[in-house]
């Protein structure tokens, strides 16, 4: 394509950007965010009262904390004409920074084109870094940061030599740069740092980085008939990035700096709250990207020939009576598998268990290690007898079981709220239509436990299995630490001693799921205000904090939230967490199912539920059937929480309806009825209904 004429683009680009930029200026206005226009925005401020003529984009930018929360805002809106878009919106978008797009309106860069991501007019939103404070340490800061900033860009078409330097840092995961850089930035906190810098910006580190006093407090300069906050000290600031920024360019110098191959503006400005969305893929851009399926599918058939490998090793002798857990993504074993684990530890009669910690990694090195891990599972899904998991497993997917052995489904969560594996074939959230082409994922499973009738049909439509491959007659063996009295008593004294948790007041459990099409682009979105909370809340409970064990980062609790909120995500087992909270207050998490045997009240925060329902979606009407009230707004929890009046009736229906067995027994029933038979060789009997001793208990 020819690049669009610049005269077309002109004007009603400007106009359209310049939306955008009042939409973005209410929303940090009504959360009282800080922002500044910064770089050539703020140049034409100073220097024209608004857009430099030839200019073509907007450029603005936030403290680190307040760029968090504007996403966290933004992706929570329902507002569907303009959408945020950043690393955690799309897995292939190229930036360390943000865009704020508007949605009915379409444009197209050459650097950019390649990429399935959404290509719409936008602003850019930058975030600013606090520095180390010694000369030499901020020179090691700025490699770190252009090597970033570099790879995370890396697949953006580049001319020159640049495409040569950027070329070899595709090799980084994904996942790591992220890390790397929430790790900067955790290290060396905008607000506590004497100079601060947009490791994003154009003009490189050593110009773009500024004592922080240039920004705030903010001075406010006219833009196009708006009032916009540009850095306080503009004439310092413009000058370290432009030299005399008052003298103009010589006249081949005044052009846009983006040559768009397409552009569409639509009806810019009168465009309904209901437009549609530019034109992206019909499924997530993880699957859109040819050269990301083949990649990925080529990584699967590595992963098969590996599982084939192991398992004709295996095959070599008869089953062996032992006994394998295969915890998810290679945790450390927990939940049921744990319970299940001690159980057998429990019995007189040694049994032999094996732990195999699998899980699917990136890069090179990474790869070729999950190719040994999936060998040696290969052999175990031939050599033992039982082999049992709690969640997506690829290898035992790849290849049929072996007579004479049992591959058993446990599962990780009670009841069914939240869609997996086939439920999201047409959702951003989970297994893409290029591996089931290949993997038949949710396969081969001899017997798949759920906590009652009523998940089954959900489970059988996610895992593609028909109905009688599930039991919900045996319970769930992690329910069992609630029906021990003992074990109770022994959590919650622990849990208070190590966080040195008051006794004075009522402990509400704060639990959210995690954001992100994939376990490794897990995060927290920072929706719920927990300032506003202390000020309302603090003389009568204390928060704690349980963040998603897929999601890496910590929690950032600053001295003034510290007497009021404590992070207990590093706690290995949620479900000792439950026992010492008085309330929970969650999203979409499936800790709602066993909470809810606590017989105590809970609350729901779910700003962003219509996007959620949009990225993954439920099997069950959310505000209908959650058991309890839902809220879109902190001040709204908030309210409900200091009222106290709770109505714990929707939880005892809401226990009864997820579950058949809860009694404290269902640990051993899996053995007896499980595991023992598996052993001996005999094929498993998966009952319908529970033993009549077996019932929902209450120990509350």
């Amino acid at each position: 394509m020819n690049p669009v004429d610049e005269e077309f683009l002109g004007r009603r680009l400007q106009l359209t950007e310049l939306d955008i930029l009042q939409e973005f200026g209410r929303r940090c206005e009504a959360a009282s965010l800080r922002w500044f226009v910064i770089g050539g925005t703020a140049l034409g401020a100073v220097r024209h009262h608004g857009f430099i003529p030839w200019d073509d984009d907007i450029d603005v930018a936030m403290p680190r904390p307040d760029f968090e929360r504007f996403e966290a805002l933004c992706r929570a809106s329902p507002d569907r004409r303009y959408r945020w878009q950043s690393p955690g919106t799309d897995a292939s978008y190229p930036f360390a920074f943000g865009k704020l797009i508007r949605a009915d309106t379409r444009a197209i860069e050459p650097a950019t084109a390649h990429l399935p991501i959404a290509h719409a007019v936008y602003i850019d939103v930058f975030p600013l870094d606090g520095t180390p404070r010694s000369g030499f340490a901020r020179r090691v800061h700025a490699v770190a940061v252009k090597v970033l900033v570099t790879a995370l860009s890396a697949r953006i078409r580049r001319t020159g030599i640049r495409r040569y330097v950027a070329y070899p840092l595709r090799a980084l995961p994904r996942s790591w740069v992220l890390y790397g850089t929430r790790l900067l930035a955790r290290a060396f906190p905008y607000d506590s740092s004497s100079v601060v810098v947009n490791g994003n910006g154009a003009w490189g580190y050593r110009r773009e980085a500024q004592p922080r006093k240039r920004f705030e407090p903010p001075a406010m300069l006219e833009f196009e008939g708006m009032t916009v906050p540009a850095p306080g000290q503009w004439h310092d600031y413009l000058s370290q990035l432009y030299g005399d920024y008052r003298v103009l360019p010589p006249p081949e110098q005044q052009r846009p700096r983006h040559a768009f191959t397409a552009v569409d503006l639509g009806d810019a400005g009168e465009a309904p709250a209901d437009a549609p969305q530019p034109e992206t893929p019909a499924r997530s851009p993880r699957t859109a990207s040819r050269w990301g399926g083949w990649r990925r599918t080529s990584t699967a058939r590595i992963g098969i020939l590996a599982v084939w490998v192991g398992f004709a090793l295996g095959r070599v002798r008869s089953p062996r009576p032992y006994v394998v857990l295969a915890p998810a993504n290679g945790a450390e074993v927990g939940g049921n598998l744990l319970a299940i684990e001690q159980e057998l530890q429990r019995r007189t009669q040694p049994i032999r268990v094996k732990v195999l910690r699998y899980r699917i990694r990136t890069g090179l090195r990474g790869r070729i290690r999950s190719a040994w891990e999936a060998m040696w599972a290969g052999y175990d899904l031939a050599a033992s007898r039982l082999f049992i998991v709690d969640d997506f497993f690829f290898p035992m997917y790849v290849i049929k079981p072996r007579p004479g052995t049992a591959r058993v489904q446990v599962w990780h969560a009670a009841g069914a709220l939240k869609k997996v594996g086939y439920s999201v074939l047409t959702k951003s959230f989970g297994v893409s239509e290029e591996l089931i082409k290949v993997v038949p994922v949710h396969s081969n499973y001899t017997l798949a436990l759920v906590s009652s009738s009523a998940a089954t049909p959900h489970y059988a439509d996610a895992f593609r299995l028909p109905p009688e491959r599930f039991t919900s007659a045996l319970g769930l063996p992690r329910t069992d630490t609630f029906f021990d009295a003992a074990h109770r008593e022994r959590a919650i004294d622990a849990l208070r001693r190590h966080y040195e948790l008051p006794s004075d007041v009522r402990l509400l459990l704060y639990a959210p799921t995690f954001r992100g099409d994939t376990v490794r682009d897990a995060r927290y979105d920072h929706g719920l205000d927990l300032d506003k909370m202390r000020g309302a809340l603090s003389q009568g409970w204390h928060v704690l904090v349980r963040l998603h064990p897929f999601v890496r980062d910590s929690l950032d609790i600053g001295p003034d939230l510290r007497p009021f909120v404590t992070d207990v995500s590093d706690w290995p087992d949620i479900n000792e967490v439950m026992l010492v909270a008085d309330l929970l207050v969650t999203d979409y998490s499936s800790a709602i199912f066993e909470f809810a045997l606590l017989r105590r009240p809970m609350a729901f925060f779910a700003p962003d539920l219509d996007a959620y329902e949009e990225e993954r979606g439920f099997y069950i009407d959310y505000r209908a059937c959650v058991p309890g009230p839902v809220f879109e707004t902190t001040e709204g929890l908030v309210a409900y929480v200091a009222g106290g009046d709770f109505d714990v009736s929707r939880v005892a229906a809401f226990a009864r309806t997820w579950f058949d067995v809860a009694d404290g027994r269902s640990s051993a029933r899996f053995v007896d009825r499980i595991v023992l038979p598996a052993l001996r060789g005999e094929a498993l009997a998966i009952e319908s209904a529970p033993a009549p001793e077996a019932t929902i208990t209450s120990f509350t």
